[in-house]
């Protein structure tokens, strides 16, 4: 029971970034415009207002603390009323106080990249695809 309560302690209290928020779709909608192709076929969805972002920044990183960061994922149902689920996969770039590329320790800003989109059915396993350089 002591070594339970000291994962918990240390998870909760020492983790830099936790997994799971509320995100409002109007405040990732920017994303699209990174990539019109992906806009245009989002556009064709009805997208549920809220979602879940998949990292949320821990208050303990003092510039960033409850800063959302991807994937997102939004419910939708497409044309035909078909239920799905739409991932947004992003990359992260963190910058700090010199506008100066950083280590997330280090970050006072964050900007996100958009990687892909995904349509799933609800609750399957497919995930967004594994980071790159590119």
């Amino acid at each position: 029971m002591k070594l339970i309560t000291a994962i918990f302690i240390a998870t909760v209290f020492v983790s830099p970034a936790y997994a799971g928020g509320s995100v409002d779709f109007s405040d990732v909608r920017h994303l699209l415009e990174q990539k019109p192709e992906f806009a245009s076929a989002v556009s064709s969805l009805k997208v549920e207002e809220s979602g879940f972002a998949e990292v949320v920044i821990n208050f303990k990183q003092p510039h960033l603390g409850g800063h959302r960061l991807g994937p997102y994922i939004f419910n939708v149902k497409s044309q035909s009323e078909r239920e799905l689920e739409l991932l947004l996969c992003t990359k992260p770039s963190f910058k700090d106080l010199n506008g100066h590329t950083a280590n997330f320790f280090e970050a006072t800003e964050v900007t996100e990249h958009l990687k892909a989109i995904i349509l799933r059915e609800p609750g399957t396993a497919v995930h967004c695809p594994a980071e790159d350089d590119s």
